[in-house]
């Protein structure tokens, strides 16, 4: 692979003992940057592909770009993500996307240096990291949408 060797490839499979949750993958909208609804998942075990297909495909569905013939997809391992993604699909009786749908694949660096281990929710328990992140997004939400007019007079 040329892939630049991300902690979320490398650890895609691995097990961490003890912990209800390994970490978390959303996807948001790049125009306006606001969560879409029902594309929040967890991982239980390293940054798993099936995880980020729930998440995708929900997020299409959510905001209704399905119906687009295009649309931009931004992620860190994309060059990994990708390759096998219709496949992972087709053979899960679960997910769906049409064919016309062309999935335009990038990859963005934002949160790849954002990223700090004191970011970390690792000793809230299972139910207040869901609340927690919930609340945090549906707030990021709430306040991208209050100031959507300020930011479009730009």
């Amino acid at each position: 692979s040329t892939c630049h060797r991300y902690r979320a490839m490398e650890h895609s499979s691995s097990s961490r003992t003890g912990l209800d949750v390994t970490g978390i993958g959303t996807h948001a909208c790049a125009r306006h940057g606001c969560f879409a609804p029902g594309s929040a998942v967890d991982f239980q075990k390293g940054e798993r592909q099936m995880n980020m297909d729930w998440s995708l495909l929900e997020a299409l569905k959510s905001t209704g770009m399905e119906k687009l013939p295009e649309v931009l997809h931004v992620y860190d391992i994309n060059c990994q993500y990708h390759v096998h993604l219709k496949k992972r699909i087709e053979e899960n009786p679960h997910l769906e996307l049409d064919d016309k749908v062309q999935l335009i694949k990038a990859i963005g660096l934002f949160h790849v240096h954002a990223h700090q281990e004191s970011c970390l929710g690792r000793t809230a328990s299972l139910a207040h990291r869901t609340e927690l992140l919930d609340d945090h997004m549906g707030d990021s939400n709430y306040k991208k949408l209050v100031n959507i007019g300020k930011s479009s007079q730009r």
